[in-house]
């Protein structure tokens, strides 16, 4: 890792290392299905009221909605609509 050779992921417990070369693809957690389930049930919401939803908010909780809004928003299922709020589109 120190020469720049091979990354390891964020993962403190169980490491995994990867060259750089490499493409790693994330794949769904619960977080994604639960964001996604409260953007169908409840409509369009502000990443507060998502956090608040599905119990990620407080603390280094918000970074990982962050994290999970940014990967459903490449993937295409959501996309950000007016004032601030996250709309379900797939």
């Amino acid at each position: 890792c120190e020469m720049g050779v091979i990354q390891k992921d964020n993962n403190r417990l169980n490491p995994r290392y990867y060259s750089f070369d490499s493409h790693v693809e994330n794949r769904e957690r619960e977080i994604h299905r639960r964001i996604g389930e409260a953007l169908m049930i409840h409509g369009d919401m502000t990443m507060t009221q998502l956090a608040i939803k599905v119990g990620c908010n407080g603390g280094g909780n918000r970074s990982q909605v962050v994290d999970a809004l940014n990967d459903l928003k490449r993937e295409g299922f959501i996309r950000l609509g007016e004032r601030s709020r996250w709309r379900w589109c797939a």
